[in-house]
């Protein structure tokens, strides 16, 4: 089962994009695109076995901290996807995990490997109006 299935999330574009560009970078997590104050509450809540996530770079830094040795994309972005589940987030994880994945890879390219477990690699371009992105390649073009 794909839990993040990245052709499915519901965030707004806009958002995601302004998300991945690295002057625009905030702690606040409400920032991130699925996250508003409800899912903010349930992150900062304290959870047995597990820190509260009450900024962006935390967040970020749980995404990584999943990555174990010889997972793939596919392994990793499920793992956040369940993280966030049993943190009780049931709106927009898939989005979530989509964005920090995507925000992570344009920091760290190659941690989000977009050819590699499933059908996503199809799309080459995503056409927003007057802002083309190619997938994969971290590059807008307007």
């Amino acid at each position: 089962m794909i839990c993040h299935a990245w052709l499915r999330t519901i965030c707004n574009n806009i958002p995601l994009i302004r998300f991945w560009r690295l002057n625009t970078f905030q702690q606040d997590i409400t920032s991130a695109p699925g996250i508003g104050a409800a899912t903010a509450t349930k992150l900062a809540a304290e959870c047995e076995g597990d820190s509260p996530v009450t900024t962006t770079y935390q967040l970020i830094g749980k995404f990584l901290s999943l990555k174990g040795q010889g997972m793939t994309t596919k392994m990793h972005c499920d793992a956040m996807w369940h993280w966030l589940n049993a943190r009780g987030i049931n709106s927009h994880r898939a989005g979530i995990v989509h964005a920090i994945a995507e925000r992570t890879e344009v920091m760290m390219p190659g941690i989000y490997n977009l050819v590699e477990d499933d059908d996503r690699h199809k799309l080459s371009e995503v056409n927003l109006g007057n802002l083309v992105l190619s997938v994969g390649s971290n590059e807008c073009s307007t």
